[in-house]
């Protein structure tokens, strides 16, 4: 019989700001950056999984278009299909950097 008086742990999403460099200076996005090495090979693999996979860790941003009106809000692709590429090549950079603070050191 299994020992059921083993505490559980379960994990949490690790959301983090990230503020972005120029030239989106002042921009800044909340993303999630405890993600499975699937998910992270999806939000680099260039197909419409990396629009998908985007809107799931990015959860909140303070985007505005050239006009000045807000990007759309993650969580369906329209966020990612919404953003200049470059815009959208920078978040994930600094998505995928995020994450690797946060990895063991080896030694």
């Amino acid at each position: 019989m299994p020992d059921d008086s083993r505490k559980r742990f379960t994990i949490v999403p690790r959301i983090v700001r990230l503020e972005l460099p120029p030239p989106y200076t002042g921009g800044w996005v909340d993303a999630k950056v405890n993600f499975t090495p699937a998910t992270g090979a999806a939000l680099i693999s260039g197909t419409n999984e990396t629009r998908l996979t985007f809107d799931q860790l990015v959860v909140g941003h303070n985007l505005n278009d050239e006009s000045g009106q807000p990007f759309p809000e993650p969580g369906d692709g329209a966020l990612f299909d919404a953003l200049p590429t470059d815009l959208a090549v920078i978040i994930i950079n600094e998505v995928r950097a995020a994450f690797g603070k946060f990895l063991p050191k080896r030694t």
